[in-house]
């Protein structure tokens, strides 16, 4: 049975204007729950979606929701599809849905997918659904709940209501987000979203997405929670033989407490496969270190805790730490809910260093939990458990380009490019090839340089792909035919820039940018160019020499400096400074990259004698 709809979110979508430009429109997107202790908890979803052309009725003639078989029941109330005069042409019927696994990914799940079939969706129909979720067993708390304001489509009006028999609820909201409260229900709404979109160099979420935090108010603090869970956990932090043994033999000869930490560290990052547990008691307790290691496998938990017993095999201490990987901590709400990721805390370097090992493409000990800096946690304590910050120290990220380039008498260009990745563009770049084979990494990679010249790749060649610990590098040997073209003075052309291009570019339209820009890392990148040209010829710099240049954008987001010099033809670095930013300086941002990229693409013109450069892009 759905949760009947308030009667104050009915008035408010009597008024609602929607916006009619795009050609997928939710006009409502609304969740009502009923919250009752001692009786089970409901939520219904009700959506009101108006679809303006052909494209939009074929991408919506499938809706998808996910589910627990083993904890939830669903049902569809009812599926409306109506004309632009707002006659039901068609209803949904139950024999055109079907249910599927949810597909397989790092997240191990019990989780299920039910399919709904839309039947006769035509531009300027609506379509109405109603789908409830109604949890087996009974409520004894009402916990935690993230309520997220946004979708892949604009939407005129979200709201989350909430029917409860207790007075003691309470709640934090982003910005836009609004309170109506009714005898015995709470609605918060929020209207004119636009759609959620993935953009580089993307804020946080709450940054620029309306989000919604309700909970029970409890007596409960960080500490009490933090000693309920270890106590819950006690069984689990006992070391055994198998564990001790593992660490001995791991530490090896290590004396030092920073040696011992990176090996163990490294062999849990290393040995144990992620699999993140997403729902049931499993959700909250690890396994103990002897199962861990015999599955070879565990979420973040299972990772934490293995870490945790071996550094105490050989004398080191450590504290199991609470976090969720993608939202802020709501300090005043004391609740296990909050909570999606566990990591470990070090003493190390006269400092406490964070450590996840489920980041199988960083630097263990020092940048794995990067992606969490800047973000509060619990870190857990017997009879001391407290509030911490992830500090904000991680290592720049640094791209190293060495081209070493020949011209041919035929006007070819042959070049081989060496280019290391250290910090976080190493992790980055490491996390998007290592898994793929060798085959799809060229394939894939040839794509991210977005070659359009005639180009043939000789080789490609990754180094220190399965060593987080090193810079990873990447070697291309390719040739450019024609690459410098006949002329009257004699040859003119450009040189290639692939990693550069795929390091820089972007298809992003900065008028469409939706989203606030974060640079979470300083970001350099340095390169070189030695060039042998064919017998005869020189290539010399103008009087005015084109790459002799040093440029800033406004607001000093992006800056770079080229120069000649006698150890190469060229030398370049470019520096986007950490920070966070306005969506309205992404243009600013963006022209100075593609202001970079023209003074590398200067077009040169090869003489056997005298040499002039035209500095007019093609």
């Amino acid at each position: 049975e759905a949760v009947p709809m308030p009667d104050i979110v009915k008035e408010a979508i009597k008024q609602l204007a929607p916006d009619t430009h795009a050609s997928v429109h939710e006009v409502y997107h609304i969740t009502v729950a009923d919250f009752r202790k001692g009786h089970p908890y409901r939520a219904t979803e009700y959506r009101k979606v108006k679809l303006l052309d052909q494209s939009a009725a074929s991408a919506l003639d499938t809706l998808q929701y996910g589910f627990h078989p083993t904890a939830d029941e669903i049902c569809v109330n009812y599926l409306l599809v109506r004309d632009s005069a707002g006659e039901i042409v068609a209803e949904g019927n139950v024999n055109d849905t079907f249910i599927t696994d949810v597909p397989a990914t790092e997240i191990a799940s019990d989780g299920k997918i039910l399919h709904v079939t839309v039947p006769g969706l035509a531009p300027g129909y609506e379509l109405e659904i109603a789908v409830t979720k109604q949890r087996q067993g009974t409520a004894s708390n009402f916990g935690f709940h993230h309520e997220i304001f946004a979708s892949h489509h604009p939407t005129t009006y979200r709201a989350f209501a909430i029917t409860a028999n207790t007075s003691s609820l309470d709640y934090h909201t982003t910005s836009n987000i609004a309170l109506a409260k009714q005898e015995g229900v709470h609605v918060w709404s929020s209207q004119n979203i636009p759609p959620r979109t993935q953009e580089a160099y993307q804020a946080p979420l709450e940054h620029f997405v309306p989000v919604l935090s309700v909970a029970e108010s409890s007596q409960d603090s960080w500490i009490s929670l933090g000693n309920i869970y270890l106590r819950a956990l006690r069984d689990r932090l006992e070391v055994d033989e198998s564990t001790r043994a593992t660490a001995r033999q791991e530490t090896g000869s290590a004396t030092a407490s920073r040696e011992k930490v990176k090996a163990l560290a490294r062999y849990v990052q290393k040995s144990i496969t992620y699999k993140g547990i997403e729902f049931g008691q499993r959700a909250l307790m690890p396994h103990k270190g002897s199962q861990i290691l015999q599955n070879r496998y565990g979420d973040s938990k299972d990772h934490s805790l293995l870490l945790h017993q071996l550094l105490r095999s050989v004398g080191i201490p450590s504290h199991l730490v609470l976090i969720h990987s993608r939202l802020g901590l709501k300090e005043h709400f004391p609740s296990m809910g909050q909570f999606n990721h566990m990591i470990l805390a070090v003493q190390l370097d006269g400092k406490l260093r964070y450590i996840d090992c489920t980041n199988k493409h960083a630097s263990v000990i020092e940048h794995s939990a990067d992606s969490m800096a800047g973000r509060r946690c619990l870190i857990l304590e017997e009879g001391a458990s407290k509030l911490g910050t992830i500090p904000n120290e991680g290592i720049d990220s640094r791209v190293t380009i060495d081209h070493a380039v020949t011209v041919n008498e035929d006007g070819s260009l042959d070049s081989e490019d060496v280019a290391t990745f250290s910090g976080s563009s190493g992790t980055a770049y490491r996390a998007t090839f290592a898994s793929m084979a060798p085959a799809q990494r060229e394939s894939a990679l040839k794509k991210k340089l977005g070659i359009s010249r005639p180009f043939q790749m000789r080789s490609v060649e990754f180094g220190n792909l399965d060593e987080p610990s090193q810079p990873l590098t990447l070697t291309l040997s390719y040739q450019i035919a024609d690459a410098f073209s006949a002329s009257e003075a004699g040859r003119e052309g450009k040189l290639a820039w692939p990693i550069e291009v795929m390091l820089l570019s972007t298809d992003d339209n900065p008028a469409e940018r939706q989203s606030p820009i974060r640079v979470a890392r300083n970001r350099e990148i340095h390169g070189t160019v030695t060039l042998t040209l064919p017998s005869g010829t020189a290539m010399a710099p103008s009087e005015q020499a084109v790459w002799e240049v040093q440029q800033s954008s406004e607001q000093n987001i992006f800056a770079f400096e080229a120069s000649q010099d006698n150890g190469s033809f060229l030398s370049y670095r470019c520096f986007t400074a950490a920070g966070d930013y306005p969506a309205s300086d992404y243009s600013i941002f963006q022209a100075a990259q593609e202001s970079f990229l023209n003074v590398l693409e200067t077009k040169l013109t090869l003489t056997k004698a005298a040499l002039a450069i035209d500095s007019d892009r093609e």
